[in-house]
This record gives C-alpha cells, sequence and structure tokens, in this order.
C-alpha cells in the first residue's frame, strides 16, 4: 500500500485556516485584556476562569480537527496487468447493510471500490472513510477520525462566541456614559455578533445530523432522502456512536505495521532455509559451463569407502600372470551426479551423469 497524506505546505488554500486562527486568537486575547479584569473586579473572577477554560476547549478541538487524519484509506498499488483489467472492471457494485442495498463506486485513483459513505475529496485527492466535507477554516477533510473534534469545535465555539458577546455587552453597558473607554468591547462585540451567526447556525445543523445519522454529503446529495437509512441507529445510539465511541484506527500506520510484520516474517523463513541448506553438505563439479551437485545415499557411500580402502591396498600390490606383474584396481573411480541447475549454450539440461574425478 503506499502512503497517501494530506498536503501540509502552505498554500492559497490554508488562507482560511489562518485567517479563522487569528480572528479567534485575537478577539479572544482583546476580551481577556481589556474586559476580563472589569468583570472579575466587579463581578466574580469565575468569568475569565469560566472563558478560559472554555477557549482552551475550543483551541484544542480546533487544533484536533484541522492536524488529525480524518480516516484516509490508503491507496492500492496495481502493476500494469492489473491496471489493465481495471479498465473492464464494473464501475458500481452492490452491498447489503441492514437488509439494504448500498452502492458501492470504483475509485479511479486510489484503485478499490470505495466502501459505504466513503467518498473521495478533490482536494485533499484522498478517499475519507464516512466523508462529511472538507471544510476550509480547518484545512482538512472531516470524516471518521476527526469528526467528533469538529462538531465539539463548532458547538464550544458557538458558546464560547455567546458568551464573549454577553460579557462585552455587560462592559459597554457599565460604560455607557463614557463610550471611548468601552470602545474594544464594542468592536468585541461587532465581530462576534457577525461569525455567531453562521457558527450557531452550522453547529444546529450538525447537531440535527448526529441525531438523524447522516453526514453532510449524505444530506446534500440526498441519499436516503426518500428510503430508509441504513446508518440511523436511533437518536440516543447516533449520538453514542458519533461523539462518544472509542477512537477509530489509524489506516496509513496500520498497514505499515503489517507490511514490517510481514517483512521480518518473511526475513526469518529465508534465514531458516538457508540454515537448512548449509546444514545438507553438498561437493559441487563444474564441467564447463554444467554445474552439477554429487549426490548419494549412505549405502552407496559406504560402499565407495569401502572400494577405497581396497583400492588403496591394492594399489602396493601385483599379481603374476604369465610371468608378468600386472596392477590390479588401477582404474579411477566414477561418481554417480545429479545436475541441480546447468545451462549450456541457452539450452537447460538436467538429467544424471557419470563424472570421472
Amino acid at each position: 500500500m503506499s502512503r497517501s497524506r494530506p498536503c501540509k505546505k502552505f498554500s492559497s488554500q490554508q488562507i482560511p485556516l489562518l485567517c479563522a486562527a487569528l480572528l479567534l486568537i485575537g478577539t479572544t486575547t482583546l476580551f481577556f485584556v481589556f474586559v476580563c479584569p472589569h468583570l472579575a473586579d466587579e463581578y466574580s473572577i469565575a468569568i475569565p476562569v469560566y472563558d478560559g477554560i472554555l477557549t482552551l476547549i475550543v483551541l484544542a478541538s480546533f487544533a484536533n480537527a484541522s492536524l488529525r487524519d480524518p480516516g484516509i484509506i490508503p491507496r492500492e498499488e496495481t502493476s500494469t496487468s492489473e491496471q489493465e483489467d481495471d479498465f473492464r472492471a464494473p464501475l458500481y457494485k452492490n452491498v447489503d447493510i441492514n437488509g439494504i442495498t448500498v452502492r458501492m463506486k470504483w475509485c479511479d485513483t486510489c484503485k478499490f471500490y470505495r466502501p459505504p459513505r466513503c467518498s473521495h475529496c478533490s482536494i485533499c485527492n484522498n478517499c475519507i472513510e464516512n466523508f462529511d466535507h472538507h471544510c476550509p477554516w480547518v484545512d482538512n477533510c472531516i470524516g471518521r477520525r476527526n469528526y467528533r473534534y469538529f462538531f465539539f469545535f463548532v458547538f464550544s465555539l458557538s458558546i464560547h462566541i455567546i458568551s464573549v458577546f454577553v460579557f462585552s455587552l455587560i462592559f459597554i453597558l457599565e460604560k455607557k456614559d463614557n463610550l471611548r473607554e468601552a470602545a474594544v468591547a464594542i468592536a468585541i462585540m461587532v465581530v462576534c455578533g457577525l461569525t455567531s451567526i453562521p457558527v450557531v447556525g452550522l453547529t444546529v445543523f450538525h447537531i440535527g445530523l448526529v441525531a438523524m445519522g447522516r453526514t453532510t454529503n449524505e444530506q446534500v446529495t440526498g441519499k436516503f432522502r426518500s428510503g430508509h437509512n441504513p446508518f440511523d441507529k436511533g437518536c440516543k445510539k447516533n449520538c453514542l456512536v458519533t461523539l462518544c465511541s472509542s477512537q477509530y484506527a489509524k489506516y496509513i500506520g496500520y498497514m505499515e505495521n503489517i507490511a514490517k510484520e510481514t517483512t521480518k516474517n518473511k526475513t526469518r523463513i529465508e534465514k531458516k532455509k538457508e540454515k537448512e541448506k548449509d546444514a545438507n553438505k553438498y561437493v559441487d563439479i563444474e564441467l564447463g559451463e554444467v554445474k552439477v551437485e554429487v549426490t548419494s545415499n549412505h549405502s552407496n557411500q559406504k560402499s565407495q569407502d569401502d572400494s577405497k580402502d581396497g583400492r588403496d591396498r591394492n594399489n602396493h600390490q601385483t599379481r603374476h600372470q604369465d610371468g608378468r606383474s600386472v596392477p590390479v584396481n588401477t582404474a579411477p573411480p566414477r561418481v554417480s551426479a545429479t545436475y541441480v541447475k546447468s545451462s549450456v549454450n541457452g539450452r537447460t539440461i538436467s538429467g544424471s551423469h557419470e563424472v570421472t574425478v
């Protein structure tokens, strides 16, 4: 599997992310510097503490939604023959989920049938599991692994904006006789008022999606609008599964671990085979370009050893025949050899051969 990651180099697509971060951090900083000290003295220190904790939740959710892998499914590496088969592969496949037929579409870029609720993002150029939408304000896709953080981000941001708006309004009312002292508070209240409309509206929209068990992509494209949604498990269970279930595994790291384990197992098997091969001793005899391996069973080896001992004794002995001395058993020994792997003039040779040592 090839590694597929969203591109994080700076580009024009990250301008909305920078604007959102600067607007959030800048407005909050002005609120804590110019408004919170007066409210803490006049009312309670709990006000800055409350909004400080809320700000931390907003920033943590924002960072997780922006930096976390949304559920990228690694692309399939295909050979040339497999790529030719892709042109003949059907564009759709149907699967049954809870008694309802769901259609899976072939992805030409990632080279696999996209699972249900998976979609290919044209901006990130990756297939995202449980694809919701691509959010420019966090510069990331929103999918199965980071949807809860996006939801907590917009939900906590809505509460934070409303809180800052209300506290700034209280500060302005107390400074109504001298509005110059409340100029920063007025600017903060205007920014919060303008941003609260889309943010609160988005929060209400996603609360409804979570309750119905749908994604933004399914809602916009009209999937399951005319029929039953097979992923709807009821309002309560939908909220628990979407927002409170354990974190799903990261596919890219998971596939890398599998590849590492597979490589380790292959290396272990190869080493074991090499040890077994070294244990089987053999003799190689080079005859031109033909390489042979001498083989013999236990009985042949024993008989050859016995005949060798006899030849050594007989080499120093002679017998008389017709008054002449004739050496006995002086012929060189012959060994049976079997071809292991041979090539002569480009042709493969196999079989047995008698070799004179």
